[in-house]
C-alpha cells in the first residue's frame, strides 16, 4: 500500500492566470519596459517556486509493508534528490485524524501514533470539509485512509479528534537506508 502525503496542493495553478496577465500586459504594444520585464520575471519566479513546492509535496510518500512488518517513508531532502526511512509496525499503536488551522490553511491530517503515545508521523494531508460556518469535518478520504491503515496494519484507529494543535513528530534523520 503506497500513500501519497499530499493529495491536492494547486499552489501553481494559482499562479499560472497571474504570469499569463504579465505576460499579455507586457508584450502586446512591443514596448517592453524595465518595469514590466521586472514584474514578469518576478511572476515568473512566483509560478516557478509554486512548482516546485508542490512537486516536492507530491513526491513524498509512505510505502507500507505489512507482511514485511516495516514503513517506508520516501521524502525528497535536496532539490530532487530523494531519501528513504525505516520504521518497523511495531513501533505504531494507532492510526488517528484531526483538523490543523494555521495561518491561510485548514487541513485534514492522518498520522500514525507510537506506542508510548508520544510522537506521530504524519501519513496525509487532506482539504477540509466544512459542516458549519464554524466547524469543520473530517474529509471521507482521510477517514477511509485511517479505517484502510488500521485494518492494514491491526492497529487501534483512534478516530477523529476535531481541531487541534500538532504534536511531536517523529523523527527520521537516524534511520534512513540509502
Amino acid at each position: 500500500m503506497i500513500i501519497r502525503y499530499a493529495n491536492s496542493l494547486f499552489k501553481t495553478a494559482a499562479s499560472l492566470p497571474f504570469t499569463l496577465f504579465s505576460v499579455i500586459n507586457l508584450f502586446p504594444l512591443g514596448t517592453a519596459t524595465a518595469e514590466g520585464w521586472f514584474a514578469f520575471l518576478t511572476m515568473l519566479m512566483i509560478t516557478l517556486v509554486c512548482a516546485f513546492t508542490e512537486f516536492r509535496d507530491r513526491a513524498t510518500y509512505l510505502e507500507i509493508q505489512s507482511r514485511a512488518g516495516k514503513l517506508i517513508l520516501t521524502r525528497p531532502y535536496f532539490l530532487l534528490f530523494k531519501r528513504k526511512y525505516l520504521f518497523k509496525i511495531e513501533e505504531f499503536s494507532s492510526v488517528r485524524s484531526y483538523i490543523v488551522t494555521g495561518p491561510g490553511k485548514t487541513r485534514n491530517l492522518v498520522e500514525l501514533v507510537t506506542s508510548h503515545g508520544g510522537e506521530a508521523l504524519p501519513v496525509a494531508e487532506f482539504p477540509c470539509q466544512w459542516s458549519t460556518p464554524s466547524k469543520f469535518d473530517e474529509s471521507a478520504a482521510a477517514k477511509n485512509l485511517r479505517r484502510a491503515i488500521a485494518q492494514e496494519l491491526k492497529i487501534e484507529d483512534a478516530g477523529f479528534l476535531g481541531a487541534r494543535w500538532q504534536g511531536a513528530y517523529l523523527s527520521p534523520r537516524t534511520r534512513h537506508i540509502d
